[in-house]
């Protein structure tokens, strides 16, 4: 049982390092798409991330 336990907590720790591995590439892909818009010398994009949480 014991074992079992820890193959448990073992399977949610990768799976919460994953979801952090994904959300942070997230976050760079969503800056990539904003400054490929940049296609004029006068046109800037600035990208900011809301790590508040406060939903959509």
């Amino acid at each position: 049982m014991f074992g079992l336990v820890l193959g448990l907590l073992s399977w949610l720790h990768i799976q919460a390092q994953l979801t952090l591995f994904v959300v942070e590439a997230d976050r760079e892909s969503f800056t990539a798409y904003a400054k490929v818009e940049e296609r004029h010398d006068e046109v800037t994009v600035d990208v900011t991330v809301d790590d508040s949480g406060g939903g959509r």
